[in-house]
């Protein structure tokens, strides 16, 4: 009697996926470079690549106005989730530039004002960056840049975009090593989002 292969127990592959509506270039660039450090299913949003900002105050606006997220079908249809659940929605913004103090204590306690009738509502969690993302680098002991100028070369040099796989692995000490500044950080509650960057990148694995 032929012995029978047993057959080999399906695992389940997440449709999860992170989008991250970032506030400018700088937040952009740590994001892509999380993504291409981590290789986990995560778009970041921006304005104009980058070179605009989105503002706390606009965002009502701008959560509205992403296609790709206008109601669960079209969501469901261009991000391959199926169910709601499966969308992680983060907001990446700086502080400084909020002048209604009732929105900024809102953001900051993790709550978007404006948005009780956006339908995913409930999947966003606001990152702020207090008073703005350079007063951060530099509480966790990075020389960030000392001026606007400058930005742009700084966080494309710190946070590059790794394409080599061989390199992510070097690279993913980097990370770690900013992910523990960052959680041990008080301007900032980016570590939520890096924390389930690295969760997806476990889940990752067993694929």
């Amino acid at each position: 009697m032929p012995i029978r292969k047993k057959k080999k127990r399906k695992i389940h592959v997440s449709n999860d996926i992170i989008i991250v509506i970032v506030h400018g270039l700088s937040e952009l660039c740590i994001v892509k470079y999380v993504k291409s450090v981590l290789r986990i299913n995560i778009k970041a949003i921006s304005k104009n690549n980058g070179r605009e900002s989105i503002q706390i105050e606009g965002l009502p606006a701008y959560l509205k106005s992403i296609a790709e997220l206008k109601n669960f079908k079209t969501c469901k249809q261009q991000l391959g989730i199926e169910k709601q659940s499966q969308l992680h929605v983060f907001t990446f913004m700086d502080i400084d530039d909020v002048h209604d103090v009732s929105i900024k204590g809102n953001y900051c306690a993790g709550c978007i004002s404006g948005i009780s009738d956006l339908w995913y509502q409930k999947n966003i969690v606001p990152i702020f960056s207090n008073e703005n993302l350079e007063d951060v680098v530099k509480d966790i002991g990075m020389e960030g840049p000392s001026n606007s100028k400058q930005k742009k070369d700084f966080y494309t040099k710190v946070f590059p975009i790794i394409h080599d796989k061989n390199e992510c692995q070097n690279k993913l000490n980097d990370l770690k090593i900013f992910r523990e500044k960052i959680n041990n950080c008080n301007l900032s509650n980016l570590d939520k989002l890096l924390d389930l960057c690295f969760t997806f990148a476990e889940k990752q694995k067993l694929k």
